[in-house]
């Protein structure tokens, strides 16, 4: 059997284990056999080891894919303080910003060269496979818009060319998507830069800096590294649902939508606050429409 030129990669813990399991079920159902890990926070594991649907899937903890040393100040946050004035030295690690770490240290625990990084509140409606990623001679997709933005992903983009000394009159894209794609390649590249730069760990950059790992990657693999190895297109398969607003009317329209856009993977963000079991059925229902095929 051939190795796979790709991997799916989700960073996850306790609070999303619902949708972590939808997301498991939705690549069982639509036939999905790219190899998937999950990395998830290590105080729970446990929970995640008892889930069903584990075909492909590889499960590391975060003490398996961080440096001890990042790994300590994620743990760090809960540390009880008998005195309020007692800091921890150096600054505890907040979960989004530690999943954005292990995506980034994925070279270290991945060795395949496409990196598909794929969010815990995403499902799938249909099936995707390796080629899907790659343009035909070869090349790893990268998703950008050159639309969409908001003045939060603008300020995203320019704290990036900043720590990558980029000049800032360059044209903005969004790179902010569902799934991502990363060029391990790449990453490693980026990695050496920043620590270039800045004479520093390339993981303290990235927290110092504020940054954000998609864009982050994004300006570098576009301004700095010139494209090199990679294409650039428009992402193609997802449905997002970001915010509340988007969601109105959402059980009438989803299943016309994804027909529509002919989207394969539907993302519904965690952070809306949904439960799962609330759009469920739209999913069976789009489920059953791919087993019987067109009309």
């Amino acid at each position: 059997m051939m190795r796979s030129r790709v991997t799916f990669l989700t960073p996850t813990f306790g609070r999303d284990l619902k949708r972590f399991t939808l997301l498991r079920e939705s690549m069982e159902r639509c036939d999905i056999d790219i190899p998937h890990i999950a990395v998830v926070q290590d105080e729970h594991l446990a929970q995640f080891k008892a889930i069903p649907f584990q075909r492909g899937l590889t499960l590391l903890s975060t003490r398996d894919a961080l440096p001890p040393d990042i790994e300590r100040r994620r743990t760090a946050r809960g540390y009880p303080r008998k005195n309020p004035m007692h800091w921890i030295s150096p600054k505890p690690i907040v979960g989004w910003a530690s999943q954005q770490i292990v995506k980034l240290c994925a070279p270290s625990y991945i060795d395949c060269e496409g990196i598909i990084c794929l969010d815990s509140d995403v499902f799938f409606v249909d099936r995707v496979d390796e080629a899907d990623f790659f343009t035909t001679d070869g090349r790893l997709h990268l998703y950008e818009k050159d639309r969409e933005f908001t003045v939060e992903t603008i300020t995203w983009m320019a704290q990036s060319m900043r720590a990558l000394q980029v000049p800032l009159g360059q044209d903005p894209y969004l790179y902010v998507h569902n799934p991502v794609p990363l060029s391990r390649t790449v990453l490693q590249s980026m990695q050496a830069r920043l620590a270039e730069i800045h004479g520093k760990s390339w993981i303290e950059v990235f927290l110092e800096n504020n940054l954000t790992e998609y864009t982050t990657y994004g300006v570098f693999a576009r301004y700095v590294n010139g494209l090199t190895g990679l294409a650039p297109v428009r992402p193609p398969y997802t449905l997002n649902y970001w915010h509340e607003g988007q969601l109105q009317g959402y059980t009438d329209s989803l299943v016309t939508r994804v027909e529509e856009e002919r989207a394969r993977i539907v993302c519904i963000s965690a952070a809306i606050g949904r439960d799962v079991t609330e759009y469920r059925p739209l999913i069976e229902r789009l489920w059953s429409m791919r087993l019987k095929g067109p009309a």
